[in-house]
C-alpha cells in the first residue's frame, strides 16, 4: 500500500477540520490519537470511521497486532508519512496512530444507581480529562456538563480522559427539563470551600449526585437547579483555600467507592 504523503489529501484535511468543534459536532465524531486510545476504542467496540498509521508505527511491537484489529474494524484504513501524521495530529511527537470515531450515542441519563457527576463550566481541558478518567475509574453512572464547560470531545481532553469517552456516558449542554427530573428523586451534594459538611460525613452508598463548579467561577450558582443542593467541603490542613477542581471531584469520586465497596453498595 502506497501512504499518503500529501496534506493535501482530502482525507487529510478532513482529519485536520476536526480540531474544530463546531466540525466534530456537525460530523458527531472526533479524533482519538495513540495505541492506548485507538485500543480502548475497539475493545469498547466504537464506530471506528477511519484510521490511520505510519508504516514505522505497523512495523512495532505495538502495532504489528494493533493495525491489523483496525483493518477489520474499518475498510477505511491507511498509512501515511510520517510529516501527514503530524499535520493529522494534536500531539508535539504522535506516536502514529489514530483514528476518527463516532461520538457514542447515550441515552439520557437515569437516576444513578450509584453516584453521577455534574460538573459546571469547567474550561481547562486536562482537568475535565482527568474527572472524566476518574469518574469512570470510581464506577460513575454519567457524566453531565453544563453549557459553558469545554467540548469533552477535543482532543486534550480525550487524551487526558484516557479512554473514558468509550466507557462513560458523557452528556454535553443537556436538556434542562429531563436533568430536573434526575435531580428531584436524587440527593444533590454541592463541593463548596466554605461548607461545614465534611465530604467524608455523607453516606454515599446511597444513590447520589456530586457537582462540581469550574476552576474559574467555583461554587456554581442554583439558577438551574430544582432541587436542595447539600454544600460539603474536604477539610485541609494547610493555608491552601481550595483544591483544583479535577483533584476535588477525585477526591469525593473515591471516598464514595470506598464506602460502597465496604458497605456493600
Amino acid at each position: 500500500m502506497i501512504a499518503i504523503s500529501s496534506t493535501a489529501n482530502p482525507r487529510v484535511k478532513y482529519v485536520r477540520s476536526l480540531h474544530r468543534q463546531n466540525v466534530r459536532k456537525r460530523e458527531g465524531c472526533f479524533i482519538a490519537e495513540g495505541a492506548r486510545l485507538v485500543t480502548d476504542a475497539l475493545a469498547a467496540h466504537a464506530t471506528v470511521r477511519e484510521a490511520f498509521y505510519t508504516e514505522e508505527f505497523a512495523a512495532s511491537p505495538l502495532g504489528r497486532p494493533l493495525i491489523p484489529r483496525l483493518q477489520q474494524a474499518t475498510d477505511a484504513c491507511f498509512a501515511v508519512s510520517p510529516p501527514v501524521m503530524e499535520a493529522m495530529a494534536d500531539t508535539v511527537t504522535p506516536q502514529g496512530v489514530l483514528i476518527v470515531a463516532e461520538m457514542p450515542a447515550w441515552p439520557m441519563p437515569k437516576t444513578p444507581k450509584r453516584i453521577g457527576l455534574l460538573l459546571d463550566e469547567w474550561r481547562d481541558p486536562g482537568n475535565l480529562g482527568t474527572a472524566l478518567r476518574t469518574a469512570e475509574a470510581a464506577g460513575a453512572d454519567w457524566v453531565v456538563l453544563t453549557p459553558g464547560t469545554v467540548d469533552p470531545f477535543s482532543p486534550k481532553v480525550v487524551r487526558a480522559g484516557m479512554g473514558a469517552h468509550f466507557r462513560l456516558p458523557v452528556f454535553l449542554d443537556p436538556d434542562w427539563g429531563e436533568i430536573h427530573r434526575v435531580l428531584r428523586s436524587t440527593p444533590v451534594y454541592l463541593a463548596d470551600a466554605r461548607a461545614d459538611l465534611p465530604y467524608d460525613a455523607v453516606d454515599w452508598t446511597r444513590p447520589a449526585v456530586l457537582m462540581v463548579g469550574g476552576e474559574a467561577h467555583g461554587a456554581p450558582s442554583e439558577r438551574h437547579f430544582p432541587t436542595k443542593l447539600t454544600p460539603i467541603a474536604i477539610p485541609m490542613m494547610g493555608k491552601t483555600e481550595s483544591l483544583n477542581a479535577a483533584v476535588a471531584a477525585a477526591v469525593i469520586l473515591m471516598e464514595a467507592m470506598r464506602q460502597r465497596r465496604h458497605g456493600g453498595g
